[in-house]
């Protein structure tokens, strides 16, 4: 049986130690909700040094629980659809408070990530630097700067289920930002976000170089395998500019946040609609997440949300060209386990008219789009380590058709360990 939270303030020296967390959308958890928390005070010694500690190791299994072919034409078409293993999330991160130096509340972060996965997706076992960036708030924290490399899907957007790497991971299909050439976790890039914030408005402006036009597995297997080469991979710059508004759970304040946001990417990807020329891109994104009842005043995040997300690619760039999903979530659902959360996500993920056309003239059948419709539940096993489960059904789930495919049913489990 998981062990039910004890919730209990944070003691100043919990409080010390979580200054150095990590800082980004992405919800990281303070030092309470880790495995190691602070045992034998190592985590105290490093603060005294201005240093903190982060890490986090994930691994996932995905499988097709229908009797179904496990290739299609010869190749793995989505994810499930061979039994697969996988450690992508996984890294090790430490922080250092730049204040020691005389940057007033500058954190210095670097992340080196590590990847892995039977399929082959991933180079095995693979170390690669995946972020290493300076965070400093400026004129009492109404902006904020960030330089270095940068994993930008940590600070734009943040399209995972609750905003949580601990169980917001199964339901989401959104691969256009990846499309996009927006950096990722595991594929970092050199860049630039500056944050202006107007109490709960915010605006977000980055520049970054793009990730390989020849797409994520290109970059982490080829072009850039340890994360370490800034250009020279064939991408040009990207421009991001978020705008949002974000209010957090408190005890009588439910959760808002919406955002939205406009890209450009002046990389030169391949034209579907004249695959003799060169294209640049462009996308957008919208996402709302409501949260809508509040049954703890003690667990201020318990509680029914629903959200929605739609994103838009260049059709003429990619494959993929516009991305649907409504999702539900409850945190908390029962009393005694405040951290857990139940989930359903649907999803409609529409191929390109270009990449339609330009395959149906080789003599393929393509789709119109992918739909996913996925109910799952996060488990805390004990502080710091949850069990994510749940259940996929596709329809259509890859772009090109094969009418043996079917339409898979896929198990998914994810173990996250935060140390």
């Amino acid at each position: 049986m998981g062990i039910p939270v004890k919730t209990k303030p944070a003691t100043a020296e919990e409080a010390r130690i979580d200054a150095l967390r990590l800082r980004g959308v992405v919800n990281v958890p303070t030092v309470s909700d880790t495995l190691l928390g602070n045992i034998g005070g190592f985590r105290s010694t490093l603060a005294d040094w201005g240093i903190g500690f982060n890490g986090l190791l994930s691994a996932s299994f995905a499988g097709n629980l229908l009797h179904q072919p496990s290739r299609t034409m010869g190749v793995q078409r989505y994810i499930g659809q061979t039994r697969e293993v996988d450690t992508s999330n996984s890294y090790l991160a430490l922080t250092y408070d730049l204040g020691h130096i005389g940057m007033k509340n500058g954190l210095a972060q670097v992340q080196v990530c590590t990847e892995g996965s039977t399929v082959g997706s991933y180079p095995n076992g693979l170390a690669r630097l995946c972020a290493a960036y300076v965070d400093q708030p400026l004129f009492r924290h109404h902006v904020d700067l960030q330089v270095g490399y940068l994993a930008n899907n940590y600070q734009f957007a943040n399209p995972l289920v609750g905003g949580s790497v601990s169980s917001g991971s199964l339901g989401p299909s959104a691969s256009l930002l990846t499309e996009l050439g927006l950096s990722v976790a595991g594929i970092g890039a050199p860049g630039v976000n500056v944050g202006v914030n107007f109490g709960h408005f915010y605006n977000l402006f980055g520049i970054q170089r793009s990730t390989s036009p020849g797409g994520f597995n290109y970059e982490a297997q080829t072009a850039n395998r340890y994360g370490i080469r800034f250009n020279d991979i064939g991408s040009g710059a990207l421009v991001i500019n978020e705008v949002g508004y974000r209010k957090v759970s408190a005890p009588g304040v439910k959760k808002t946040w919406i955002r939205m946001a406009g890209i450009g990417n002046f990389s030169h990807f391949t034209n579907y609609a004249d695959p003799k020329t060169k294209t640049q891109a462009a996308g957008a994104y919208f996402l709302a997440d409501q949260q809508f009842t509040q049954s703890d005043p003690a667990h201020p995040v318990r509680g029914l949300y629903a959200g929605f997300s739609y994103m838009y690619a260049s059709p003429s760039a990619f494959s993929y060209s516009q991305y649907l999903e409504g999702r539900i979530y409850v945190v908390g659902l029962f009393r005694s386990r405040p951290r857990d959360q139940l989930s359903f996500v649907a999803n409609r993920t529409k191929v390109s008219r270009s990449y339609q056309d330009y395959f149906v003239s080789r003599g393929y059948k393509v789709q119109n789009a992918v739909y996913n419709f996925t109910l799952a539940y996060t488990y805390r096993i004990l502080p710091g380590l949850y069990l994510n489960g749940g259940l996929t059904y596709a329809v259509h789930p890859s772009a090109i058709y094969n009418r043996e495919e079917g339409n898979p049913l896929i198990i998914k489990c994810v173990l996250v360990a935060h140390i």
